[in-house]
């Protein structure tokens, strides 16, 4: 749609001025206004990716961290059941996946703010 409107402007414009610079000059304009319509439609696209992007890496990153959690969390539970004095180890064992999760929200902001 771009095109064919830039298209006949530069027709009538040429009919009108049989100077040739006049016609170069218009032919430059319309090359600015199909560029800057491009521009505009990857933009677009740009503002479009760059959420999913975001919730790709948050969503993917506390996936990871509640799989490994759960996992570290049914040994930790046996372990603390059997010794009671191995709690804190567990407790910074169940602490190190959730710190995927973190990277994940942090990857997602600067994406989005970036």
């Amino acid at each position: 749609m771009i095109q064919s409107s830039c298209l006949v402007r530069n027709i009538s414009i040429f009919d009108l001025n049989t100077d040739s610079g006049a016609f170069v000059q218009e032919m430059s304009g319309s090359v600015k206004e199909h560029t800057s319509g491009t521009q505009k439609e990857l933009s677009r696209t740009m503002d479009f990716g760059m959420p999913i992007g975001a919730g790709i890496a948050f969503g993917l990153g506390a996936l990871g961290a509640g799989i490994a959690m759960s996992r570290i969390g049914a040994a930790g539970a046996g372990t603390v059941a059997e010794k009671p004095e191995l709690f804190g180890y567990m407790l910074i064992l169940l602490a190190i996946p959730e710190t995927l999760a973190i990277f994940g929200f942090v990857i997602a902001a600067m994406i989005l703010i970036m």
